[in-house]
């Protein structure tokens, strides 16, 4: 049991240190805690957003797509959102929070295509 993250009797949160990676050498006051939602981010970072990793990664079906754009734009960085949809990859492209770019691997969603089909 001691080796699964848990709450005590008193309502406590505990992580066993080998589960913590490498915030495990960390002294508490460099560790961030940060509410998402509804759930809770340990990072080592200040800043999670100022990462060389990606911040926002895996199955993010519970998001809209609208959402992600609004908080990426609300970060005001230079990024890219990569979608994996079966069979394609699409990116929208962001400077300084405004959206300047989008690709895609399906011709049928190029700027080109739609214009020319409609």
């Amino acid at each position: 049991m001691a080796d699964k993250a848990r709450f005590n009797d008193a309502g406590d949160f505990i992580v066993p240190k080998a589960k913590l990676g490498p915030l495990s050498d960390l002294p508490p006051e460099q560790i961030r805690i940060l509410k998402l939602s509804g759930d809770i981010l340990l990072s080592t970072s200040f800043y999670p957003g100022n990462r060389k990793q990606p911040m926002l990664y895996g199955d993010l079906r519970l998001f809209h797509v609208a959402e992600l754009i609004a908080l990426i734009s609300s970060m005001g960085k230079e990024s890219k959102l990569t979608l994996l949809v079966p069979h394609a990859r699409k990116a929208i492209y962001f400077s300084k929070g405004n959206v300047v770019h989008a690709a895609s691997s399906v011709e049928d969603d190029r700027l080109g295509e739609i214009n020319w089909n409609n």
